[in-house]
């Protein structure tokens, strides 16, 4: 049932966002495509996946000087089996590539302060950190994630 929770999750995000607004890019095992049509059966195993959504909120504006929008990092998340054998790395370069082709200069994310494993890969991928929350600015996030600071990294896309 994991894929039909990720693919009802990854549909419904789609479906309720603007046109060109959001976007999902998944990392799949090469030796994993089955061929055939979008019946679930058919689909193949989803090892990573990471959301983006273009905005423009001026929190985070401010750390971009010149910038109107920004692709945010919404979410990105690898599965345990096959975390540390670069499918992170992976993905990043897919959003990279993503923004190019859409002319966005910036790439924005936020990471729990405590995970300094995700930190130093976006930090080897180019991001930097510009502002750390304070736990009160928190208080209205996720059940579980009171009191976690983030980090919120930025990096600029060069030509």
């Amino acid at each position: 049932m994991l894929k039909a929770e990720i693919l009802d999750t990854l549909l419904r995000m789609r479906n309720n966002s603007k046109p060109g607004k959001y976007f999902s890019l998944v990392a799949v095992p090469q030796d994993d495509s089955k061929p055939g049509g979008r019946q679930l059966e058919n689909l193949p195993s989803i090892v990573g996946s990471v959301d983006l959504i273009l905005l423009q909120k001026e929190d985070v504006l401010r750390f971009i000087e010149g910038a109107s929008e920004y692709m945010y990092v919404s979410g990105m998340a690898v599965h345990n089996e096959y975390k540390r054998q670069g499918i992170g790395t992976l993905l990043l370069k897919g959003v990279e590539s993503k923004v190019k082709a859409l002319g966005i200069q910036y790439i924005a994310l936020q990471v729990y302060a405590e995970n300094h494993v995700a930190q130093t890969l976006y930090e080897k991928a180019g991001y930097q950190a510009v502002h750390t929350s304070s736990a009160w600015a928190l208080e209205t996030m996720l059940p579980g994630t009171q009191g976690k600071r983030r980090v919120l990294m930025i990096k600029r896309m060069t030509s």
